[in-house]
């Protein structure tokens, strides 16, 4: 049974209202202050430090070989995923084109491109990897990803 007794609603009139008062209360309302003191110049806090500060110090903690063992990583992968990409029979794997940067990968897409990369890249001699070569390529595909925020 649906009730169709609604009570009235009266619309005020604004008009009159002033609503200048709301913006003078605001300044009159106390905010904490901040307190600044060089009592004590040898405080065991140090300054604060800046985004781009600490990104950098962690970027200088990285060892010099570790960062060319990185980028020769990426080297043979970038080089391998232009050479698979001209190759005809990339187009009719499941994913049809290697990326080229694996951080614009899916999960999937690495899993596929990585087992494949591992069985078919070469020196460029022609000779295989040895396998500790192949765990070093893959550890610096991996810390670019982990730089990149993938793992």
């Amino acid at each position: 049974m649906a009730n169709t007794d609604l009570p009235d609603f009266k619309l005020l009139d604004t008009s009159s209202i002033d609503t200048d008062w709301e913006l003078s209360d605001l300044y009159a309302i106390q905010t904490q202050k901040l307190v600044f003191s060089n009592q004590n110049a040898t405080s065991r806090f140090a300054e604060p430090v800046l985004t781009e500060e600490l990104e950098q110090r962690i970027n200088d903690r990285i060892p010099t070989r570790t960062k060319q063992s990185t980028s020769w990583s990426m080297n043979v992968w970038r080089g391998w995923a232009e050479n698979r990409n001209c190759n005809p029979m990339t187009g009719f794997e499941e994913f049809t084109c290697v990326p080229v940067d694996p951080e614009t990968a899916t999960v999937k897409e690495l899993d596929f491109w990585l087992s494949r990369f591992i069985m078919e890249t070469r020196r460029k001699d022609g000779t295989p990897y040895p396998p500790n070569t192949l765990m070093n390529i893959s550890a610096g595909i991996q810390r670019h990803l982990r730089e990149k925020k993938r793992s």
